[in-house]
């Protein structure tokens, strides 16, 4: 074989190598897309192979939208495969229960991932997020309903606090005092809780 030859079919091997990797360690979170308020929802964290070691595991949520109920720790650090008989894990569990209507983001990050094979393969740091619709999906305090909380929100609740016909599903979006009515406070509230300025 030429020194051409063995270069292309080195490039070929590598290629390969790195696409069977790339597959080997498809990280990915699955749960259910949409809960129901009041209820739980579990989320998984798959690794997609067997790992041995990380540095640190963190989960980030919404407090507002869901309360942590039980599972794995939510924040983890140093942890290492040091059993014989084990072969690693290969995903970690997290439960929650829905607090409120939205939209909550869960985000898992984790540094330092190492497989549990025989070479200890140094996977890297990892970043992976899964958003659930809890409810209705629709955010509190977002009266015109554009997935965005702002000063329009703030300025439409007082226009439906002005005109004293607030429907029960405006009601349930824009009470966010929840003293079972729609007020000016209800408006004041997005301004703080958002840091909105006009």
């Amino acid at each position: 074989m030429t020194n051409k030859g063995i270069k292309i079919a080195l490039c070929v091997f590598m290629i390969s190598l790195l696409l069977n990797i790339s597959n080997i360690y498809a990280i990915s979170i699955t749960s259910p897309s949409k809960v129901a308020v009041g209820k739980n929802i579990t989320i998984t964290l798959n690794f997609g192979t067997s790992i041995g070691a990380y540095d640190s595991i963190k989960v980030d949520y919404d407090t507002n939208l869901l309360e942590y109920v039980s599972g794995d720790k939510i924040e983890e650090s140093v942890w290492w495969d040091n059993s014989p008989e084990s072969r690693g894990i290969t995903s970690k569990t997290y439960t929650f229960k829905a607090k409120d209507d939205g939209l909550a983001t869960v985000k898992i990050s984790v540094k330092g991932l190492t497989s549990a094979n025989q070479t200890m393969d140094y996977i890297g740091d990892v970043n992976v997020s899964r958003d659930i619709i809890l409810g209705s999906g629709i955010l509190k305090g977002d009266a015109d309903k554009n997935g965005v909380v702002d000063a329009n929100d703030a300025s439409l609740i007082l226009e439906i606090y002005k005109s004293e016909n607030a429907t029960k599903e405006q009601t349930t979006i824009c009470d966010l005092d929840r003293n079972g009515i729609i007020d000016a406070n209800d408006a004041s509230l997005i301004l703080e809780q958002f840091k909105i300025r006009k």
